[in-house]
């Protein structure tokens, strides 16, 4: 592998395994009035999201790597991983710079976060399948 597409495939991991959205937070950042929608994977509209405005950003839960604590508490912890570490991050405010999220039907388990994602405090916005703007 070349050594720009190292750095690239490196950047992209960083990128992809940041729990704290740093490169989206810092891009809605750098110039007033820039938004982002998250989205679960990977039957999400990201086309429509990009043609809203809104920076398309992947919230594809925190694999093994973050303990779910709160997540339990709208989850069985026999359920799938997935919805339960996304409510994870959005309990713990790692969200609450997206301005919408989206929970397109990626299965049976995450049919719940439609109707608990509008009861989830996130910072001083509710992460939801409405846009909080």
């Amino acid at each position: 592998m070349s050594s720009r597409r190292a750095l690239v495939v490196d950047w992209a991991r960083a990128a992809a395994e940041d729990f704290e959205f740093t490169v989206a937070r810092e891009w809605i950042g750098e110039v007033p009035g820039r938004r982002a929608a998250g989205y679960l994977p990977v039957y999400a509209p990201r086309e429509v999201i990009r043609a809203a405005g809104l920076l398309p950003v992947g919230v594809h839960g925190g694999g093994d790597r973050i303990e779910i604590i709160r997540g339990d508490a709208f989850y069985q912890s026999y359920i799938c991983h997935l919805p339960r570490s996304v409510v994870e991050l959005a309990q713990s405010g790692r969200l609450s710079f997206l301005s919408a999220m989206l929970f397109p039907s990626i299965g049976c388990c995450a049919m719940p976060l439609i109707c608990c994602g509008a009861s989830m405090p996130v910072s001083s916005r509710t992460v939801g399948a409405r846009s909080t703007t």
